[in-house]
């Protein structure tokens, strides 16, 4: 039984770049196939205000209200004035109508890259959860991929969008293990006082979820609803059941909470 699961979990890593890269090509074909308007704020909370931060106040941005009293987090229109910028350096040499094209067509490839990202952590979510060897992580890639609404909005250049792929990829990095009940032994009936987070791997992974966590929550802060339940869970677990959670994991999660959480807010701060 242990040399299958070991034989699925190479597959799996195995797999990983391929999928992605299927992934990708139906993402973009996605992002071009959608041509139809939905909503404003895909426009005017993205696209415009990243155009003027690339181009400046005289390039023709219609810009909301609430971009000029600062109420929302730059981070996502900057992101996509990057792209702007990269666009126009590789256009200039092209024809007005290529360079067009260009400008036109860089925000949804990027967009498209950040909805194959969504689709490939879905899945590897599924497989941290119920195994390598577990069509359900197919089947919940397959529901992610063709869902109608994802087919209709993931590729389109909303702040939730975004926030959808760092949220699926921050739960995937979470260490799960902490809802997890210790492994006794009989060399070692008693649970250990130790972290199960002293683990180079797993800390490098709680810092990267709370990084992703804490960028999903500048861009949109209803997200914190989200995590306030995950560490509710966590913390909670203790009372239920037995538990892995000890005083020097909870100091772990604290430290680590606050140095990845004022990185990126010291990220936002700097991009406003």
């Amino acid at each position: 039984m242990a040399s299958v699961e070991l034989l699925m979990a190479v597959r799996n890593e195995h797999n990983k770049p391929s999928v992605f890269r299927h992934l990708l090509v139906i993402r973009l074909l996605n992002a071009w196939w959608v041509l139809t308007f939905f909503q404003p704020d895909e426009y005017f909370q993205a696209l415009e205000p990243a155009w003027r931060m690339a181009f400046g106040e005289g390039s023709g941005a219609w810009i909301t209200w609430e971009w000029k009293y600062q109420l929302r987090s730059s981070l996502h229109p900057a992101l996509f004035a990057g792209v702007y910028t990269i666009a126009d350096l590789v256009g200039k040499p092209l024809p007005v109508a290529a360079r067009s094209w260009l400008l036109l067509a860089a925000p949804k490839a990027t967009q498209a890259v950040f909805a194959a990202a969504g689709d490939w952590y879905t899945w590897q979510l599924a497989v941290k959860i119920y195994g390598a060897d577990s069509s359900v992580s197919w089947f919940a890639l397959f529901m992610s991929m063709f869902s109608p609404f994802q087919w209709y909005c993931s590729t389109r250049t909303f702040s939730n969008s975004l926030e959808t792929t760092l949220t699926i990829a921050a739960l995937n990095y979470f260490p799960w293990e902490l809802l997890g009940e210790p492994k006794l032994t009989k060399e070692n009936p008693k649970p250990s006082g130790g972290s199960i987070l002293n683990t180079q791997g797993t800390l490098t992974n709680l810092r990267l979820s709370i990084l992703l966590a804490a960028v999903a929550v500048l861009l949109r802060p209803t997200n914190v609803l989200i995590w306030a339940t995950v560490v509710l869970a966590t913390l909670t677990r203790p009372l239920f059941a037995c538990s892995v959670l000890t005083p020097s994991t909870v100091l772990i999660l604290l430290r680590e909470a606050l140095l990845c959480g004022a990185l990126a807010l010291t990220l936002s701060l700097a991009s406003d």
